[in-house]
């Protein structure tokens, strides 16, 4: 790049900064949100033994 100033001065605008904030803590929130889904697959409701005879697990193949 021949001249870095212009992208220098959109990176370093408070806008941009403000934009990039936003974004990133939304992102943490769906981040988190789902993390405590996959806690709550993983372990057992209350009154539930997790080694109990009877368990199951399912699933949906998944083609890529």
């Amino acid at each position: 790049m021949k001249n870095p100033k212009p992208l220098r001065d959109i990176i370093n605008h408070i806008e941009f900064n403000e934009l990039r904030a936003s974004i990133f803590a939304q992102v943490d929130q769906v981040n988190n949100a789902i993390l405590a889904q996959v806690d709550q697959m993983n372990n057992a409701p209350n009154g539930v033994n997790k080694n109990h005879p009877d368990q199951y697990t399912g699933g949906v193949p998944v083609a890529i």
